[in-house]
């Protein structure tokens, strides 16, 4: 039995109108091509940061996407940088890794999308030795004018965006903290 958001295939078949499992999975071609990738990568240089148009717009991380993931960090990657669904999603550390599965919006002047998914995170990288050592990341919001700015913990829009982006977290089994102002995400190796 597999669980999905707090509904299990059981509970789908044994109650007629639950909303639907939906399963995905990588392209098995597509996958291989990409990990050779990786890891052919992977030998020409210190970090490697995968940066991958993926997901959908929601609070969730599609199945396809952690099975992608995963695998990129075995095959070497140090950190996975995903965007496309104009939303923030949760924060996953895999092997030590992280993994970004979305950053949101950060700069998205398309006027159909203007005053909607406000929401960004950048993420600093703290590297020694060239090691990944750390990830930080700052919540930002494009305004009214989208222009974007650092949203600070302390104000509504930001303590929000924080509570949101680490229960998404936690639903992936990652924990960030928040001292002195700055999210962290934990376990980075």
């Amino acid at each position: 039995m597999v669980e999905v958001a707090g509904t299990s295939e059981a509970d789908i078949a044994e109650v007629p109108g639950r909303p639907p499992l939906v399963r995905t999975a990588p392209d098995r071609c597509e996958l291989v091509a990409f990990l050779e990738d990786v890891r052919q990568l992977r030998l020409e240089v210190d970090l490697l940061v995968v940066s991958l148009h993926w997901g959908v717009a929601g609070d969730y991380v599609c199945e396809y996407q952690r099975t992608i993931a995963h695998a990129a960090i075995d095959a070497g990657a140090d950190v996975i940088a995903g965007h496309g669904p104009h939303s923030v999603h949760g924060v996953e550390v895999h092997q030590g890794r992280p993994i970004l599965y979305s950053l949101g919006n950060l700069v998205f002047d398309w006027p159909t999308m203007r005053g909607r998914h406000r929401d960004g995170l950048v993420a600093v990288l703290t590297i020694a030795n060239k090691q990944l050592t750390g990830v930080t990341l700052h919540l930002v919001q494009r305004d009214e004018g989208n222009d974007v700015r650092l949203v600070s913990l302390t104000e509504p829009a930001g303590a929000a965006l924080l509570d949101r982006l680490t229960a998404l977290s936690r639903q992936l089994g990652s924990s960030l903290s928040a001292p002195e102002g700055r999210v962290v995400v934990a376990r980075i190796r």
